[in-house]
């Protein structure tokens, strides 16, 4: 089994795409890693050190889940359809 090695850069990148509401499944596609591995750096386990894209540290904060699930829930994405949302 080969491992990904993720750069400070890809993990700067992986928070901003949690942060722009991309789902875990699609960045893990993107980044060749699982998805409990996005997880994980969504919930701080790892990558704590790089900020969100607001400066804060730690998890995802929960104000940001709710505002990205009431954004797919408005357009009606959910499941696969979920993986991208307009830009708005």
């Amino acid at each position: 089994m080969s491992y990904k090695v993720l750069m400070d850069e890809d993990l700067f990148a992986i928070k901003e795409m949690l942060w722009n509401g991309y789902t875990q499944a699609f960045i893990a596609h993107k980044y060749h890693v699982t998805q409990a591995h996005i997880a994980n750096i969504a919930s701080a386990r790892f990558a704590g050190k790089i900020l969100w894209p607001d400066g804060t540290d730690g998890p995802l904060a929960r104000w940001k889940k709710l505002e990205i699930m009431n954004k797919r829930k408005k357009h009606g994405m959910t499941g696969a359809k979920a993986s991208l949302l307009p830009k708005s």
